[in-house]
């Protein structure tokens, strides 16, 4: 058995790679053959780096936004607390 070294490819590489499927037009086995790729690798970097991926700007702002909710509700919840104790302070 031989063992092979596993290639890795820069993100600027694989960026270079779909923009030869999305611009230029090859075909996946065109782009494939020439880069000395599979063309499953080509399929999922056409996924991360092509026209339809998400946009990482997005991706990050989500996070932001999904942290502030959180913590918006977490302080939503703790007035609702303080609520309750003043309107029991009040009643005595």
């Amino acid at each position: 058995m031989s063992s092979r070294k596993r290639r890795t490819f820069s993100d600027e590489f694989k960026k270079d790679a779909v923009q030869l499927l999305e611009e230029k037009g090859y075909s996946l086995k065109e782009a494939s053959d020439s880069l000395g790729v599979s063309q499953n690798s080509l399929c999922n970097w056409r996924k991360k780096f092509g026209k339809d991926a998400p946009s990482n700007d997005l991706e990050k702002e989500n996070r932001a936004l999904r942290k502030e909710v959180q913590r918006l509700h977490e302080e939503r919840e703790i007035l609702k607390k303080a609520l309750g104790y003043f309107a029991a302070e009040d009643q005595k």
